[in-house]
């Protein structure tokens, strides 16, 4: 089947599992500065230092939009019984109505990564997304 196109904002919630508790981490938006849309060419461009993206953390939500986008990916991560970590993106449209576009439930993890971008965003360095990782499979044994 085909998707109707929602023109807006790409924005990405990750959300980590961490010893405590579980935590959506700020949201960041994809800003391509070569192209009107983010795909898969400028990501790869980007993850090579090429710089062509920018990732900004959001700050112009209100309030209310934000908690409801970081609520429905906590939702979403819940019902799909995740665990660990996962990256839920969105498409903020022009009446900033807010729709899933995917879920990635294994993020990448390497320099400048999305899921690490935000992580970073929130004060969580690489280790401590490692060590929560590991805690919680270590927790399933």
């Amino acid at each position: 089947f085909a998707e109707k196109f929602v023109a807006g904002r790409s924005l990405t919630v990750s959300i980590l599992d961490l010893p405590t508790q579980r935590v959506a981490l700020p949201i960041i938006e994809f800003l391509p500065r070569t192209k009107d849309l983010y795909d898969q060419e400028l990501k790869i461009q980007s993850q090579r230092g090429e710089p062509v993206v920018d990732y900004p953390t959001i700050r112009d939500l209100s309030k209310e939009l934000y908690e409801h986008i970081c609520a429905t990916a906590l939702k979403i991560y819940a019902e799909s019984e995740c665990g660990g970590f996962a990256r839920i993106d969105f498409v903020l449209d022009m009446q900033n109505r807010s729709y899933v576009f995917e879920m990635n439930t294994i993020p990448g993890l390497q320099k400048d990564s999305n899921f690490l971008l935000c992580a970073e965003a929130a004060g969580i360095t690489p280790g401590t997304v490692a060590l929560s990782l590991l805690y919680r499979a270590l927790q399933r044994i």
